[in-house]
């Protein structure tokens, strides 16, 4: 590698040695970290690790003492009056650990991000859903009597057309089991709406920390997924409709895309990997 007396061919060099800062992303990627650059500012570090920024910061041609550096996210090298700077690790008297260079969304990690983001608004919209259908149990418990003189008076509304249509309502199954829950003590609506609730939680949980990216929201969605593929296919067995086989497909690949590529549960070398 040339020395610190020829800088012109140190940065040339340097640029070839680095394929995973620039030469590694599509053009619709470069594009797009070219873009956030722009808008977020670059991210240079300086680092203790010899060999690391020895990729991350080279002279500038033509030997007037200026170092530039290099930012992470789209290989551009900048010089230290760079305006465009967004972030930086470390000084020249106090440089950082490469633990404290950031990882930021890009090629790989950045399609990765995307996908978590996408499940995390999923897993929001489902917890707000469930949230209001621990809302509506907890209400219906509570006021049983109105709803039940409520839906005895649309029955006998209904009636007539019922007659015409050959139909009796009284006897359907849905109409049967609402007067079951309505007439009971309301215990077994606050126990769905509390398990509404914890369900709710969790899943907003889970979106909160997909969305910032945390891998232990990775452990949690793929372990509190993982939980209801069972009964996904027993009820998929029991009653199969569209909407429970495109639940059940989702939730498998959602899954297997965590456990796979975030390597999670030590699949393709865990952590440390």
């Amino acid at each position: 590698m040339p020395t610190q007396d020829d800088p012109h061919a140190l940065w040339t060099s340097i640029d070839a040695l680095s394929p995973a800062l620039a030469a590694s992303l599509t053009r619709r990627e470069a594009a797009w970290v070219l873009r956030r650059c722009a808008r977020k500012g670059h991210v240079i570090c300086r680092v203790s690790d010899d060999a690391v920024r020895g990729l991350l910061e080279a002279p500038a041609p033509g030997g007037a003492g200026e170092m530039l550096r290099r930012c992470v996210r789209c290989g551009t090298w900048t010089s230290a009056e760079d305006v465009a700077i967004g972030e930086s690790i470390g000084t020249a008297a106090a440089p950082g650990e490469l633990a404290d260079v950031p990882l930021p969304a890009r090629g790989s990690h950045g399609r990765k991000l995307a996908v978590l983001r996408l499940l995390a608004v999923e897993r929001v919209a489902k917890g707000l859903m469930l949230l209001l259908g621990s809302v509506l149990s907890y209400r219906i418990a509570v006021d049983r009597a109105p709803l039940l003189a409520w839906v005895e008076r649309v029955l006998n509304a209904a009636a007539p057309l019922g007659r015409e249509l050959g139909l009796h309502l009284t006897d359907s199954a849905p109409v049967q089991w609402a007067e079951r829950v309505l007439t009971g003590d309301g215990d077994p609506l606050r126990l769905a709406g509390l398990g509404l609730l914890g369900y709710g939680l969790v899943q907003m949980v889970e979106g909160i920390g997909l969305w910032g990216g945390w891998r232990w929201a990775e452990y949690l969605a793929a372990g509190a997924t993982s939980l209801f593929i069972p009964w996904e296919v027993y009820e998929l067995l029991g009653h199969a409709t569209p909407l429970k086989a495109g639940a059940l497909v989702i939730n498998v690949v959602a899954v297997v895309y965590l456990v796979v590529k975030g390597r999670l549960f030590g699949v393709r070398g865990g952590h440390e990997a």
